[in-house]
């Protein structure tokens, strides 16, 4: 019975990584390109 009870964890535990990972990847997360910075028009 220990086994089996391991087994659901260790799946629910990969399971859980991947759909992280997934999420991670889909949403765009990480390093894109420096950010781009405006210049303000002055008016004086």
């Amino acid at each position: 019975m220990i086994g089996i009870e391991m087994r659901k964890y260790s799946i629910w535990i990969f399971h859980t990584i991947i759909i992280a990972l997934l999420m991670g990847a889909l949403s765009g997360c990480g390093y894109k390109a420096d950010p781009v910075y405006q210049k303000q028009q002055e008016n004086r």
